[in-house]
């Protein structure tokens, strides 16, 4: 059970700056500058995903948890695989979103990247 709690903080940890890393640090501007600028409804699915961080930091969770299962470490909490894959995503996401707030209000001040 200790295993689990620490293998659910670490991931929320790694999301949680994954996240800043991709919205806010200057070696994935282009990146981001790019994916934002596509005139059509994919730049606009792209602006807000990249300007939201609970979104961003939901699909990031996404792709820990993938990579988790993929490796064989992700914990089983029910039998059921797409269940157990679920639970643990959206632990994760919760916890990384959590682990943000609590940067923003105590640690760090608040930059939001639309209005930068």
């Amino acid at each position: 059970m200790l295993c689990y709690v620490i293998y659910f903080f670490i991931s929320a940890f790694l999301v949680e700056y994954i996240t800043e890393v991709v919205r806010k640090k200057w070696i994935f501007a282009g990146v981001r500058n790019r994916l934002m600028s596509i005139p059509n409804r994919l730049g606009e699915f792209f602006y807000e995903l990249l300007a939201c961080g609970f979104c961003t930091a939901f699909w990031v969770a996404l792709l820990v948890t993938f990579s988790s299962c993929w490796l064989g470490y992700l914990p089983r909490v029910v039998d059921n695989l797409f269940v157990n894959f679920t639970i643990c995503q959206v632990l994760i996401a919760g916890l990384s979103n959590n682990w943000h707030l609590f940067k923003d209000r105590y640690l760090e001040t608040y930059k939001d990247i639309r209005y930068s």
